[in-house]
């Protein structure tokens, strides 16, 4: 977040009619922001994250905190107001594929189709290897972006082990799937 809230900061100050110091804004410019977000059509409480994480991104770039504890109520009262603007939608809840999730949904493809047999197979690796969605597909691109490969998948005497590249923690990982015989 940080890297999109900067580069949201730097646009709203790159395009303001008033001069703005990137590292010291006054709380009417931070206001001015909030305001400039919502014209965007983010919701309240993505507005909220950035608000926090602009905060932190100027800290960490040498700048003074301008969230002050019990103070900064004109920061606090236009968060209110954007808030109570937007109408509230219902959440919408996602729910992770777990195993008995899993095998309603395998019975459902058409294995004979190679797309399905593909979606398939990731789904359930992914499921039993627990792997974030970005390990398994491509997202974006990225010069760099490795992909699992064949030689990448290697089977021993009761597991497989598979090298990853595309983690979100940390440069290449293995992760080794445990023996599935006689799981439904």
């Amino acid at each position: 977040k940080g890297r999109t809230v900067w580069k949201l900061w730097k646009t709203f100050v790159k395009g303001s009619s008033i001069k703005i110091h990137p590292l010291a804004p006054s709380e009417l410019q931070v206001c001015l922001w909030l305001v400039f977000l919502k014209v965007k059509k983010l919701a309240p409480i993505t507005i909220r994250t950035y608000l926090y994480s602009l905060s932190s991104e100027i800290k960490k770039k040498g700048g003074p905190p301008f969230i002050i504890p019990k103070g900064s109520w004109f920061i606090h009262s236009t968060l209110k107001a954007i808030t109570r603007a937007t109408p509230s939608k219902s959440p919408v809840f996602r729910r992770p594929i777990t195993v008995p999730f899993l095998n309603r949904f395998l019975k459902a493809l058409n294995f004979s189709t190679g797309d399905d047999l593909l979606y398939g197979v990731m789904t359930t690796v992914g499921v039993f290897g627990m792997f974030r969605i970005n390990e398994l597909c491509a997202v974006g691109r990225i010069k760099d972006q490795k992909f699992i490969r064949n030689k990448d998948v290697s089977f021993d005497q009761g597991h497989a082990t598979i090298q990853i590249f595309n983690t979100k923690t940390k440069g290449a990982v293995t992760k080794i799937l445990a023996d599935v015989k006689g799981k439904t």
